[in-house]
């Protein structure tokens, strides 16, 4: 992989981070990284950055596909 590396002194405040990933998802964010030609690390930093959040700060669908034990899939609107 050729990934357009950040540029050096490009990160504020940096933090190393320790995730688990399965390997699918693995697989995925690193083919994603480099069809986008870039780093995991930028890809995933820029998805955080974009993805949209429900009216209670949650990833979008991320109720829906995450439903809470004994809790009824009820329309909350």
């Amino acid at each position: 992989m050729n990934a357009r590396g950040r540029e050096r002194g490009s990160l504020k405040e940096a933090k190393k981070i320790g995730l688990w990933f399965e390997a699918n998802a693995d697989a995925r964010l690193t083919d994603m990284a480099a069809a986008a030609g870039t780093s995991r690390s930028a890809l995933a930093q820029w998805l955080i950055e974009t993805a949209e959040k429900d009216t209670e700060g949650r990833p979008a669908g991320w109720a829906a596909a995450h439903p809470r034990e004994g809790e009824l899939p009820l329309d909350r609107k």
